[in-house]
């Protein structure tokens, strides 16, 4: 089983989403584009960092996301 916790934040560092998502047998982890209120996002650069836990341990990461519109 593996939890993946993940934030997203604008280039200013305001947060605009967050989750958690569980997968037991694989899976594909995919963010809507949409922020806190369900709204879609603007065009930009946005950051998201993943948390991944796994039974042996966990992993930070971040990823660079463009949302062009």
């Amino acid at each position: 089983m593996v939890s993946v916790n993940w934030t997203v934040f604008t280039t200013a560092f305001r947060k605009v989403a967050h989750g958690t998502e569980t997968f037991t047998n694989g899976g594909l982890f995919q963010w809507d584009l949409t922020d806190l209120s369900g709204k879609p996002v603007a065009s930009g650069l946005y950051y998201m960092r993943l948390e991944i836990k796994t039974g042996t341990g966990s992993t930070q990461k971040i990823l660079k996301i463009l949302v062009i519109r």
